[in-house]
């Protein structure tokens, strides 16, 4: 008999921790045999395009390509020599095609400053270990330490009508403002360490060779957790493997639940001894868990009070229970990105609603307090392009931004230049009360705050730390440049596998005549202002891009008073 009920108080103990306790399993990342090509061994997410579909991820990045021994991955323009494979850290490291280790005279044929890989959803450049290498042209010879002679990999197009042309290199962080007068920049690569890094001083152009044939790192880490992402799990890295951890909600259909959140339904005959042994248990968390809210507030802010004081302009709080009832589980996807997935929802007023749940990468960059006051100021703005926001919800790090449902979804759906994806009608006209809107009264009233952005949108004083500069309100006017080139490119017929704003700025210095998918000349007058201004915008040199109220002017302006800016990476001018 004893026997018996230290049986059932066990058992029930047992069950009272499934309750508690979160479910997690490993990711699978051996779904085939392994192949291999030289001495490099492939496995998942990779796989070599001879190999079955199912035997990698199923994004055609992870394809790779093997002839000769040589290992190839391709993007959607380029092809890089892979050199290693690390799976114990999710990383694997490239280099130019156009560069040979055995070979000195060999030159890298891809700049890194217009690559694939910062627009990936799946595969991204592993910074922590990164060095840039930039290479410079000169009008007159220069006797500085940092400037190694570059003998042969000058681009002369940059510099036209001069009778030489002394080209360096350096894997130093040369400011803009610290250029030679006579200088200025022709491309810029990447490398990773393989040597301390107080040798700098003393790299020689052999050294700086071997590092660009060495090549440069890439983590897959995402694109391993978007299978957990999409399955309502939470995904973490532990040690070296990816762990998806799941809950159980008592409010989950019973066909949805995981086995163990079944067994602990079947389990009900044991209430009354999980009782007696999960109250105690329960108020010993409780104690826990107030003493750690005790221990926060004295850490942060206290969120109430925060909420108090905006109470005019806050969004409903909503609680995780009624997130899950609004979108009946998570079950209607509406689409997704790196920063998390839509669900179709609605509200109990009767509204549907487009519910955000943010990825635990993107919640885990910014406390209770600045995710509260970021929902405040969303709902703050009256503009006809941003769509309403309803309310939000934190839980622990499960966050959630509930939005007014627009049926022709996002202006993504618009200006979109991926392949594949169905766009909707949008004429040059409209476009150009877009970006009007956008300016003003958007950006041209925007005050400085805490800064963040996605690549291919942030300002180079953010992304390249050798340009040097402090960030202003001016990394904002870079941002919209790059948001208005990209709203043109849809309209042009050549600009899907090009790096744009280059290719625009080409056409125009040239004078060739923009060709777009309809329209007459009042179109192209609304073009072309809006592709000048936005490459003034973009200027590398932040005290060179103009100001919003300046942009407005640009756009509302006429045609002729508008001329076109310096190129990217050569020395900026102040546009006057």
């Amino acid at each position: 008999m004893a026997n018996r009920t230290l049986f059932h108080s066990h058992l029930a103990l047992l069950i009272l921790l499934l309750c508690f306790t979160e479910r997690c399993r490993a990711k699978n990342s051996s779904h085939c045999i392994t192949s291999s090509c030289g001495n490099i061994s492939i496995s998942y997410p990779f796989r070599l395009r001879s190999d079955p579909a199912n035997c990698g991820h199923p994004d055609s990045i992870f394809a790779l390509e093997c002839k000769k021994d040589q290992l190839t991955l391709h993007t959607n323009s380029r092809r890089y020599n892979v050199e290693a494979i690390t799976y114990s850290n999710f990383s694997i490291r490239i280099s130019d095609p156009g560069l040979d280790s055995k070979n000195i005279s060999s030159c890298p044929i891809y700049s890194y400053v217009d690559n694939d890989f910062v627009y990936s959803s799946y595969i991204y450049t592993y910074y922590p270990i990164g060095i840039y290498i930039t290479y410079i042209n000169c009008l007159s010879p220069v006797a500085n330490p940092l400037y190694i002679e570059n003998p042969f990999c000058a681009n002369t197009s940059t510099l036209s009508n001069t009778s030489r042309i002394y080209s360096y290199v350096t894997a130093e962080k040369i400011l803009v403002p610290d250029l030679e007068a006579s200088c200025t920049f022709d491309t810029a690569t990447q490398a990773t360490f393989v040597w301390p890094s107080t040798d700098h001083h003393n790299y020689s152009y052999a050294q700086i060779h071997d590092l660009l044939a060495y090549g440069f790192e890439l983590s897959w880490f995402q694109a391993l957790c978007i299978e957990c992402d999409e399955s309502n799990g939470e995904c973490n890295l532990e040690g070296d493997k990816i762990r998806c951890r799941y809950y159980c909600f008592e409010d989950t259909p019973f066909e949805e639940r995981t086995f163990i959140c079944k067994l602990e339904y079947y389990a009900g005959g044991f209430i009354a001894l999980r009782f007696v042994v999960g109250i105690p248990c329960l108020l010993g968390m409780v104690v826990i868990r107030r003493k750690r809210q005790r221990s926060w507030i004295n850490d942060s802010e206290n969120i109430e009070e925060l909420m108090k004081h905006q109470l005019n302009h806050m969004p409903i709080n909503y609680s995780y229970r009624e997130i899950k009832k609004m979108t009946h589980n998570f079950k209607a996807k509406l689409g997704g990105g790196p920063h998390g997935t839509v669900f179709r929802g609605k509200l109990r007023s009767g509204p549907i609603a487009a519910v955000k749940m943010l990825t635990s990468s993107s919640s885990s960059s910014a406390s209770d307090k600045e995710f509260i006051r970021h929902a405040s100021e969303i709902s703050r703005i009256t503009n006809a392009n941003v769509v309403k926001l309803f309310g939000f919800c934190i839980k622990g790090n499960k966050r959630a931004l509930v939005h007014e449902f627009v049926q022709c979804v996002s202006l993504e759906k618009y200006i979109s230049l991926q392949e594949g994806t169905k766009k909707c009608d949008l004429s040059c006209g409209e476009t150009f009360k877009i970006a009007v809107g956008i300016a003003h009264p958007g950006l041209e009233k925007l005050e400085p705050s805490r800064i963040k952005g996605k690549m291919g949108f942030m300002p180079p004083e953010m992304v390249y730390k050798n340009i040097g500069g402090e960030v202003t309100c001016k990394a904002d006017v870079y941002s919209f440049g790059m948001l208005v080139l990209e709203m043109t490119a849809r309209l042009q017929s050549h600009a899907s596998h090009v790096y744009y704003p280059l290719w625009i700025y080409n056409q125009l210095c040239e004078g060739r005549e923009l060709e777009m998918r309809g329209g007459g000349e009042e179109e192209k007058e609304m073009m072309r202002k809006m592709i000048v201004a936005a490459l003034w915008c973009i200027q590398i040199k932040a005290g060179d891009r103009p100001t919003m109220e300046k942009v407005v002017g640009m756009l509302q302006g006429g045609v002729e008073l508008l001329h076109l800016p310096p190129m990217p990476f050569q020395r900026p001018m102040h546009y006057d």
